[in-house]
């Protein structure tokens, strides 16, 4: 937490204050810092007591006051972040089986790729691009669940996605190609 406290003050400072080259906040912007140091102080204590269901609503309602625009900024930064204590371990299995489907999805369309440029390889081709495709499909439906999508291999299962698309679609040029140039021999 203490990581994700200095991440949403320096987005504060960055932000609202102008940092001279010391790296100090100016005077008169000393207030803002101070303001925000105290909103990332209380977000952190709400975002604890609501255990991952906190709002923008709820969290003024717990300040007792509306935010300012950097607050409301700085909270929905915070927002992001995941908390890696709300995984119970049947969920954090579970999105390492998603992150391997989605490696292995990755895996194969780079395979894949591969195998069509190279003579009497492509055949595999027929059998790697489309499983990259329903592997990727199926891995980024899963990843989609959870709220931090890079930890549970949503990007890697795009991208075999893609290179099962782009392969698949190759290989039916190639047919067509093939089979306009007057066959197979």
């Amino acid at each position: 937490m203490k990581k994700i406290l200095l991440l949403a003050l320096s987005y504060c400072l960055c932000l609202s204050a102008e940092v001279s080259a010391a790296g100090m906040v100016p005077a008169r912007k000393q207030h803002l810092f101070e303001k925000a140091q105290f909103a990332v102080q209380h977000a952190q204590a709400y975002m604890t007591e609501a255990a991952g269901q906190y709002t923008l609503k709820g969290f003024e309602a717990y300040m007792g006051r509306k935010l300012t625009g950097m607050e409301r900024k700085s909270f929905k930064w915070l927002q992001r972040i995941p908390n890696p204590q709300q995984l119970s371990p049947e969920e954090e299995a579970d999105m390492l089986r998603n992150k391997r489907l989605a490696k292995w999805s990755m895996i194969m369309g780079i395979a894949g790729l591969a195998c069509i440029f190279i003579p009497y390889l492509a055949v595999a081709s027929l059998f790697l691009m489309p499983a990259a495709l329903i592997t990727g499909i199926i891995a980024n439906s899963k990843a989609a669940q959870y709220a931090n999508k890079a930890a549970s291999g949503q990007g890697m299962a795009i991208t075999g996605m893609v290179l099962g698309g782009v392969g698949i679609v190759l290989l039916l040029v190639a047919l067509i190609v093939v089979l306009a140039w007057g066959g197979w021999w």
